[in-house]
């Protein structure tokens, strides 16, 4: 493989990791709101991380053995970050600050397992033009 050649991805994954790091912002920026706006981050977030979930979930069921695996490991986080969003938006007090840093760091493990499966795909299709 030459230099200047690039293996492409998959783009809905593409799609999805941009989608699901676009969430962790999303998170991340909601610790900083009022609570009422917080607490409407945080139900959006249930929707957006169920709906990538399942994006991911086909992908796994489409992909490769190495990369199926991570993207099936992000759905799981992602779908543990929808039911931790969930508990965040009704939570209170002290269980309000963990419940959020909880669902935070959910989507980061599934931002880390979509860049494993990519470069697992990346992997193989250099290995195939090799």
């Amino acid at each position: 493989m030459s230099k200047t050649e690039t293996i492409k991805t998959n783009p809905v994954v593409d799609k999805i990791r941009k989608q699901a790091s676009e969430l962790h912002r999303t998170l991340d920026e909601a610790r900083t709101k009022a609570e009422p706006a917080m607490r409407k981050s945080y139900e959006d977030a249930t929707a957006k991380a169920q709906e990538l979930a399942s994006s991911l979930r086909e992908q796994a069921r489409t992909g490769q053995s190495e990369a199926a695996a991570r993207f099936a490991n992000a759905a799981s986080s992602l779908e543990s970050a929808a039911a931790s969003a969930r508990k965040t938006a009704e939570a209170k007090g002290a269980d309000l600050r963990a419940r959020q840093q909880e669902t935070v760091q959910h989507v980061r493990d599934s931002l880390q397992n979509i860049s494993h499966g990519i470069a697992a795909q990346r992997s193989k299709a250099a290995k195939q033009l090799v």
